[in-house]
């Protein structure tokens, strides 16, 4: 497993893990939605021979994301 998924099942100040299933979910710390976004984005953007991610924007605001669930590809 690459070194960005192992360091975003630590969390940090921008998030929070919740595992489940076949992958983890990160989910936006109340009051770090413009380092989350940027996490979010790094995390898509480098989605393919490593993982596969799925966020969920915002309700309130779909220009930022609330969560990204990860799947890892083995």
């Amino acid at each position: 497993m690459g070194r960005l998924l192992n360091n975003l099942r630590r969390g940090s100040s921008a998030h929070t893990v919740e595992m489940g299933g076949d992958g983890f979910t990160i989910l936006r710390r109340t009051g770090e939605a413009e380092m989350f976004d940027r996490l979010a984005r790094e995390v898509l953007n480098g989605a393919g021979d490593d993982y596969v991610a799925f966020p969920t924007a915002d309700r309130y605001d779909p220009m930022s994301y609330e969560r990204v669930f990860i799947i890892p590809i083995e």
